[in-house]
């Protein structure tokens, strides 16, 4: 188990790495993350830390593709309601 000693550090730390640059390298990380750690688990938070990254990568990815896949549920609505418009029209005239 861990003591704890240091977490609250590095959790603030992390945030505000990551909101100034989402994608540090690993020396970024090191340097940003300077907290005194009494039982040495800078690996685990180095790790701890790309796999927030990687949460984020998925979750920015994730919304690309909702964001893709609206714009192309709206487009073919916009040609039904069109197709259907020309349909009524074309019903009207005759």
């Amino acid at each position: 188990a861990q003591c704890g000693y240091c977490q609250p550090g590095m959790v603030m730390a992390t945030a505000a790495l990551l909101a100034e640059k989402p994608q540090p390298s690993d020396e970024e990380i090191g340097n940003a993350l300077s907290n005194i750690c009494r039982c040495g688990t800078y690996p685990r938070v180095l790790k701890a830390v790309h796999g927030l990254i990687e949460a984020d990568q998925r979750k920015e990815q994730m919304q690309k593709e909702a964001a893709e896949r609206e714009a192309t549920s709206a487009t073919a609505n916009k040609q039904e309601e069109t197709a259907r418009a020309a349909a009524v029209s074309k019903g009207a005239r005759k």
